[in-house]
């Protein structure tokens, strides 16, 4: 055997869809010193065609070793890492296949991406991928715009962002409600659900609201009144004051007058000569009336 005669028994097996022998070929004819690398790409595909995935993961590897820059083949071993379960190396692999391409991804790789990393329970990087991916898609493209709203819809169940997810399953119902019904039988039913819960909860916040302004509004008023009370209070003493010391001035001032008056009345000065002449008769008389009083009393 040579490199040249597998290669063909490769091309033959292919041709007539014996896709398992193509690929054994293919690869033996790559084995050879100084054989074609490219021929690995062809033993990788049709270990995929014959559902050899493993054999097909290590055909890629083993050619992207040799043409470490051909994009589209990190694209290839993604998917299968990805259909084994290990969506970080899946990732890893496709982050290469958009560094390496000389293009940006398109909105059905870009849902690849969101995709691989909602299998990696990395939820805000995947919903930024969705997204974005979301934006661009054409409402034609339904089958890729499906798997957006879908990986979207898985999101908003993880976070629980009812509003968001009411929203994403009306445009998904727009597309194929039978996608809801197939993947989410009990969707619409939790939904009308909580939207009833969610309208019993906002009227009970409103009501709660209501009561706590009436309140406030009660609370108010009693500070209100308690206020005017107060100052009403303040007032009524501060009359009574000003009237206490408006009586108390007038009292001084009447005081004051009195004791003015006083000053001015003529000082009256009897003379003791005067004193005399006045009392002098008043005595000769109260002696002369002793002296009666005496003689009766001794003729008694």
């Amino acid at each position: 055997e040579n490199e040249i005669l597998c290669e063909a028994l490769a091309y033959a097996y292919s041709q007539d869809a014996q896709y398992s022998s193509a690929a054994i070929y293919f690869e033996k004819a790559a084995s050879f010193k100084n054989a074609n690398q490219s021929l690995l790409l062809n033993a990788a595909r049709s270990y995929e065609l014959c559902k050899s995935y493993d054999s097909a993961l290590a055909a890629y590897e083993k050619y992207i070793k040799a043409f470490p820059k051909d994009a589209p083949v990190y694209k290839s071993i993604a998917k299968l890492l990805d259909r084994k379960g290990m969506y970080d190396s899946a990732l890893a692999s496709y982050m290469e296949f958009v560094k390496h391409s000389s293009r940006h991804p398109n909105t059905s790789e870009a849902a690849d991406i969101g995709e691989l990393f909602l299998k990696g329970k990395n939820t805000v990087q995947a919903k930024l991928w969705f997204n974005a991916a979301l934006k661009v898609c054409d409402n034609s493209n339904k089958e890729v715009k499906t798997r957006i709203l879908v990986g979207l819809i898985d999101i908003y169940l993880i976070e629980q962002d009812t509003q968001n997810l009411e929203a994403t399953v009306n445009e998904l119902n727009k597309i194929d409600p039978d996608i809801l019904a197939k993947n989410y039988p009990d969707l619409q039913k939790q939904l009308n659900e909580y939207n009833a819960k969610l309208k019993a909860a906002k009227e009970a916040v409103i009501a709660a609201q209501k009561a706590e302004e009436e309140r406030k509004k009660a609370e108010a008023l009693r500070i209100q009144k308690a206020k005017e009370a107060e100052l009403a209070a303040q007032k009524a003493a501060q009359e009574q004051k000003q009237k206490e010391l408006a009586l108390e001035k007038e009292l001084e001032q009447k005081k004051a007058q009195q004791a003015q008056a006083n000053k001015e009345l003529p000082e009256t000065k009897i003379e003791t000569a005067e004193f005399t002449d006045i009392a002098a008769p008043v005595l000769s008389q109260y002696e002369k009336d002793t002296d009666l009083c005496k003689e009766i009393g001794r003729a008694s």
